[in-house]
């Protein structure tokens, strides 16, 4: 097949990540920019070898929102407030995890049902940072309250995630 050029303009800042990336997995970043693209496209199709068999996974949606320290915040913290809700991290905390939380409304590896639970966070962290009156004590989501959030919900999210439908891995998650 035969390969054409292409020309992109990125932010320094942009760049500057790209650099660190390319560096840290010992690639080229013209290699990097065109496996993100093929990620993106979904025309990419990988195979990968978990435990001598290879699975072949097609049409992968881009991994890195799930695969990146946000994320993993994010998932750490709802789960943590669950059992202590009286932590407060501060409002910068916050505003991280709703700028996380819009851009996965965007994600196509979001199901509809497990973005209804994001987004009740996601509601709350708006109106406890940028509510009409400003909260007087830390921010808690709701307990055992039927408009709370549904951590089965998200636990059966981060489970089908990685593995199919008869439980074999079809993603790793570095």
């Amino acid at each position: 097949m035969k390969k054409e050029s292409i020309t992109i303009r990125v932010s320094e800042e942009l760049n500057q990540d790209l650099e660190i990336y390319a560096m840290l997995h010992e690639k080229p970043k013209s290699e990097i920019i065109r496996e993100g693209i093929e990620n993106l496209l979904g025309t990419n199709v990988t195979q990968e070898l978990k435990n001598d068999t290879i699975v072949k996974i097609e049409n992968r949606p881009n991994l890195n929102l799930v695969q990146s320290l946000s994320f993993t915040e994010l998932i750490f913290w709802i789960y943590r407030k669950r059992e202590d809700p009286e932590i407060n991290e501060g409002t910068e905390f916050y505003i991280q995890h709703i700028k996380l939380l819009r851009k996965m409304n965007n994600h196509p590896l979001f199901t509809p049902e497990i973005l209804i639970e994001f987004n009740k966070v996601l509601a709350e962290l708006e109106t406890y940072v940028w509510g009409e009156e400003w909260y007087d004590s830390d921010f808690s989501f709701p307990k055992n309250n039927p408009g709370g959030f549904d951590y089965e919900k998200l636990a059966y999210f981060m489970h089908t995630i990685r593995y199919d439908e008869d439980n074999n891995r079809v993603v790793e998650i570095d």
